[in-house]
C-alpha cells in the first residue's frame, strides 16, 4: 500500500450509537437485541415496522452489539458485532460483509436482514453517523400468488392489472462480475475515476494508491441488492429490473467479456442475463402458481454500443427456455395485463416481459411505457424527498404509458458529499465491507416508505393498473406490504 493514502483520524468516541429497524409478522418467533451498557429489547408477536436505538460507552470497555432469532426459546440465529473501543469502528463480527448477509428462507420463516458500518465518523454529513441492523422476520411468502388464491378466490378472477408486485431494482448487481479483470482495465478505472470527478476528494485521488481498496469502493457504488435470483424469487420477489448489455470500451474486447451480456449498472457488469432467464424459467417450473414480471432496459448505460439488439435478447429467452426443458413455459406481454390470472395459469403463461430496449425492432408493438416516480430528487439521503415524489404520483399512469412503478430506493451514490465521504471511508485501515452508501440509507429508508404505501397506495393509486414497489436490497417484509396491498386492491377492483 502506497504511504501517499492519508487516512483521516477522528476524535475518540466515547460512545457509539446504533440504530436498529425491525418488522415481524411470524407470531411463532421472537427477535432479540443486545448491547454491552444498555437494556436488551425483545419484539415477539407481530410488530409494524419499528426501530430504536442503544447508545453504548466504548471509551472503557469497547462495545458488543448482537441480536438473536428464537423459537420458543430456542435460538436459531445468531449475529455480532463488536466495536473498537477508542473508534468506534467494527472490529470482529460476522456483519462486517454486506454481500455476505444474504436472506434465509426456511419453510417455517424467512429472514432478511443487514448492517451498516458508519466506521469512525463523528459527524453526521449527509451519511449516518450511527450504525444500522435491520432484521425482518417473517412466515415464507415463496408460493404467495398461491396462498392469496386459497385465501382469496377473487384473486383468480382478477387481471394481472390488480397486482402489486414486489419488484428488485437493479436485479443483476448482487455480484460484479470478473472483478479481478475489469480491476486491471484502463478503460474501466479511467471511467471509475471520472465517476467522482464533483466529488470532494478527486483532485488528490490516484487510484494506483489504493489498489487493495478499489474492490470494495465498485461494490458500495454499484451493488443494489445482495440475494440471487433464486433467493429474491423465493422471498417472493415477482418483478426484475434487469438491464443487459455489453461491456463497456475495452472491457467488451477481453475473451472473459466477449460477447457476453451481462447487467450493467451504468459501466459496471453485474450477472449474466442468460443465467438470469435460467433462473427465472427453471424457479417457475417448481412454482406453478406464480408469475413473474421481468423489465429489460437500457437505463444508464454509459455507452450506445453496449445496447444489444431487442430481437436478440428475446431469441435468449428461447434458448434458455430450451435449456432448462421449460418450453412450456409461455412467453407474456404488456397485452396480457388484462387478462384474468385464471386464464395465464391456465395457458401456463406466466414469465411476463414489459420492455423498454429498442424502437427499431420485431418486438416493438410489443414495448411497455412504465409510468416511474424515478427522478433527479432520489439522488438523496433524505427520505422526505423520496416521499415528495411519491405524493406527487397520479392515481392513474398518463395516457400511453401501461402500468405503475413507486421507487422506494434513494441514490445515495449520486450525492457528490454521500459519495466523497463513502470512498474515504473505504479506504481506511478501520473500514469494513459493510460501509455502502447505498446500505446506510436502506433501512431508514424502509421505515418511512413501507408504512407510506400501506397508508396511501390503496386509494392513491387506480386498483385497475399494475403497480411495482421498486426496492435495493429486496426483502421479506417489502413482500409482505405488496401482498397486503394487492388483498386490498383484489377487494377494491
Amino acid at each position: 500500500m502506497s504511504s501517499k493514502v492519508i487516512i483521516p483520524v477522528e476524535k475518540f468516541m466515547s460512545t457509539k450509537g446504533i440504530e436498529r429497524y425491525v418488522f415481524l409478522d411470524n407470531e411463532y418467533f421472537t427477535i432479540a437485541f443486545y448491547a454491552s451498557g444498555s437494556k436488551s429489547v425483545s419484539f415477539s408477536n407481530s410488530h409494524p415496522m419499528c426501530k430504536g436505538s442503544f447508545h453504548i460507552n466504548i471509551l472503557n470497555d469497547g462495545g458488543s452489539f448482537s441480536w438473536t432469532i428464537a423459537y420458543k426459546k430456542q435460538v436459531l440465529i445468531k449475529h455480532f458485532a463488536e466495536i473498537n473501543h477508542l473508534l468506534g469502528n467494527l472490529l470482529n463480527s460476522d456483519l462486517n460483509n454486506m454481500m455476505s448477509t444474504q436472506s434465509i428462507i426456511t419453510n417455517n420463516y424467512a429472514l432478511s436482514y443487514g448492517f451498516y458500518d458508519c466506521g469512525s465518523r463523528s459527524i453526521e454529513v449527509h451519511l449516518t453517523n450511527h450504525d444500522r441492523s435491520y432484521v425482518y422476520l417473517t412466515k415464507n411468502y415463496s408460493e404467495w400468488m398461491k396462498d392469496l388464491a386459497s385465501e382469496e378466490p377473487k384473486f383468480l378472477e382478477r387481471p394481472v392489472n390488480v397486482l402489486a408486485l414486489p419488484g428488485a431494482h437493479d436485479a443483476g448487481m448482487f455480484e460484479i462480475f470478473n472483478p479481478r479483470s475489469i480491476l486491471k482495465n484502463k478503460d474501466f478505472l479511467n471511467r471509475l475515476h471520472s465517476h467522482f470527478k464533483d466529488s470532494l476528494m478527486s483532485k488528490s485521488m490516484n487510484f494506483s494508491d489504493i489498489t487493495d481498496y478499489l474492490e470494495r469502493i465498485v461494490i458500495n457504488i454499484a451493488c443494489t441488492q445482495k440475494d440471487d435470483i433464486n433467493t429474491m424469487l423465493d422471498l417472493g420477489i415477482r418483478y426484475f429490473d434487469f438491464r443487459p448489455g455489453y461491456c463497456y470500451g475495452s472491457l467488451k474486447s477481453i475473451p472473459e467479456f466477449k460477447g457476453k451480456i451481462l447487467h450493467q449498472h451504468g459501466f459496471v457488469p453485474g450477472y449474466s442475463y442468460y443465467g438470469f432467464l435460467c433462473d427465472i424459467l427453471k424457479w417457475l417450473s417448481e412454482h406453478p402458481s406464480e408469475i413473474v414480471v421481468v423489465n429489460l432496459n437500457f437505463q444508464g448505460f454509459e455507452e450506445s454500443s453496449m445496447k444489444p439488439n431487442a430481437d436478440y435478447l428475446m431469441r435468449l429467452v428461447s434458448d434458455a427456455q430450451s435449456a432448462t426443458n421449460t418450453l412450456n413455459i409461455a412467453i407474456g406481454n404488456k397485452t396480457d395485463l388484462s387478462a384474468m390470472i385464471k386464464q395465464l395459469l391456465n395457458e401456463n403463461k406466466r414469465l411476463i416481459f414489459l420492455n423498454q430496449i429498442e424502437a427499431n425492432s420485431n418486438t416493438h408493438k410489443y414495448e411497455a411505457c412504465k409510468y416511474d416516480s424515478y427522478n433527479d430528487n432520489y439522488a438523496t439521503t433524505n427520505v422526505k424527498k423520496i416521499l415528495t415524489v411519491l405524493n406527487q404520483m397520479r392515481f392513474y399512469p398518463p395516457e400511453g404509458q401501461d402500468y405503475t412503478v413507486l421507487q422506494l430506493q434513494g441514490t445515495a451514490t449520486a450525492d457528490v458529499i454521500a459519495c466523497s465521504t463513502s470512498v474515504l471511508d473505504a479506504i481506511g485501515p478501520f473500514s469494513s465491507d459493510a460501509m455502502s452508501p447505498l446500505m446506510s440509507t436502506k433501512a431508514a429508508f424502509d421505515y418511512s416508505t413501507y408504512p407510506w404505501i400501506m397508508n396511501n397506495v390503496p386509494d392513491k393509486f387506480s386498483p385497475n393498473t399494475l403497480l411495482v414497489f421498486l426496492n435495493d436490497f429486496v426483502d421479506n417484509a417489502l413482500v409482505k406490504h405488496s401482498i397486503d396491498i394487492t388483498l386490498k386492491r383484489i377487494l377494491a377492483s
